[in-house]
């Protein structure tokens, strides 16, 4: 059986002017693995008849179809897949650092200590600050540490809270 197969196609369109006949008892027959030419002048139904075939001169309202057209192993919706999506990996391995990096910030809770030195009055005054935003204590121990080994040895100084 041939793989495309046209009989006595007609293909008339009614206009203002009257019936012209586009396409009038075209046959033809495409065996599978061999190719068709449609050749002919200007105006002789070849682009006509070729969208009859595909079906889409249905969609004109003034046309008026007659003849059959088969078509041996059509599949009307052809479902595509593609396997393989390039790129994937990387994107899973970032969003997977990132999920991570997050998490990681839930359990660091941020700590900050600074020292500010300048000159006041002709003397030097050395401040020792810090904020600690997590739950946990110790942040004051860590002052005063930091205080205890900026005192030069066997030195008068002020201490304020």
């Amino acid at each position: 059986m041939a793989l495309l197969e046209v009989k006595d196609l007609r293909v008339h369109f009614k206009t203002d002017d009257g019936i012209v006949k586009a396409v009038d008892g075209v046959s033809y027959s495409v065996e599978r693995g061999s190719a068709l030419g449609i050749v002919g002048e200007s105006g002789s139904g070849k682009s006509v008849s070729s969208l009859t075939v595909m079906g889409l001169t249905r969609f004109a309202g003034n046309a008026e179809i007659t003849g059959s057209i088969t078509f041996d192993g059509y599949s009307r919706w052809v479902k595509l897949q593609i396997s393989h999506t390039p790129g994937t990996n990387l994107a899973l391995a970032g969003i997977l650092l990132a999920i991570l990096g997050l998490m990681g910030s839930l359990f660091v809770h941020p700590r900050r200590t600074w020292v500010r030195v300048r000159e006041e009055d002709g003397r030097t005054v050395v401040e020792v600050a810090g904020l600690d935003r997590g739950p946990e204590r110790g942040l004051g121990d860590e002052i005063q540490a930091i205080t205890e080994r900026l005192k030069p040895a066997g030195s008068n100084t002020e201490e304020k809270p």
